[in-house]
């Protein structure tokens, strides 16, 4: 790609208001400062899903979900010590169109960036075949983010494929992801290219580049970078490495105020 970031922007990260984070806000904005990138994104845990079903055992996902009064309290807090750091901050919704009333209630409220992810299938959730059979998988995940792109308001598409991370192999369905792709483009939501899964067991991001190829040729043009950072260590992770691999005329950018912002320097 013959082109280069004016600044670095971390779209997708979880402190300590998610049930799986293990730093916390400020923690993140020390570390943000030190790394020299310009502007983060805290898009916390929201699930409401009371059946998910995974390797043997049910759990009740709402008791995950972070506290919106708390995490606006903390990020208004840490703006005012950290003024040359953009905090923005954000919600990750799993499944947002099953629980529409409670995601549209949410969405009222001042976030800068809407993830919709799909971490459930129909009563399973992921690791891998030992929940869900592939084909089952593929089929299952991808229809749950039609549905969700179909009946709900929001900026990002988080993960494209990530069940990759549980399963052996991840066939994709070309026409199925053709149809994501281009309702992506007609609802004007950004693809996220997410880096969590560099240097575990994939070179490429989430979605690979095969499927980021596909949605600048049917007229896709603006992503944001996320690292889905569960630790400070994370933040920004690969980001360099990925920028070198998109294909041109791609827009990378941040998303403040539900609007999107490039910054990238062609």
């Amino acid at each position: 790609m013959n082109a280069k970031l004016i600044e670095i922007a971390d779209m997708h990260i979880h402190s300590t208001f998610s049930f799986d984070g293990t730093s916390t806000m400020e923690e993140h904005c020390k570390e943000a400062i030190k790394k020299g990138i310009k502007r983060i994104c805290f898009t916390e845990h929201m699930d409401f899903n009371t059946a998910s079903y995974n390797l043997k055992r049910t759990q009740d996902n709402t008791t995950y979900s972070c506290n919106p009064i708390e995490y606006f309290e903390e990020a208004k807090r840490l703006k005012e010590i950290y003024t040359d750091l953009d905090i923005l901050t954000g919600m990750e919704f799993s499944e947002p169109h099953l629980f529409k009333e409670k995601f549209d209630d949410l969405s009222k409220l001042c976030y800068d960036n809407i993830i919709a992810s799909i971490h459930h299938c129909y009563n399973s959730i992921f690791p891998g075949a030992t929940n869900l059979p592939e084909k089952k998988a593929v089929y299952e995940y991808y229809d749950l983010m039609i549905k969700t792109i179909e009946n709900c308001e929001f900026q990002t598409l988080g993960h494209f494929d990530f069940p990759r991370r549980y399963y052996d192999s991840w066939n994709y369905n070309k026409k199925t992801v053709t149809k994501i792709l281009n309702l992506l483009i007609e609802k004007n939501i950004v693809l996220e290219i997410n880096t969590s899964t560099l240097n575990s067991f994939s070179n490429e991001p989430m979605p690979k580049l095969s499927v980021i190829e596909q949605y600048v040729k049917l007229g896709g043009k603006q992503v944001v970078l996320s690292s889905d950072a569960h630790t400070k260590e994370r933040l920004a992770y690969g980001f360099d490495k990925v920028v070198e691999v998109l294909p041109n005329r791609i827009e990378i950018g941040y998303i403040k105020k539900k609007c999107f912002v490039p910054i990238l320097e062609t």
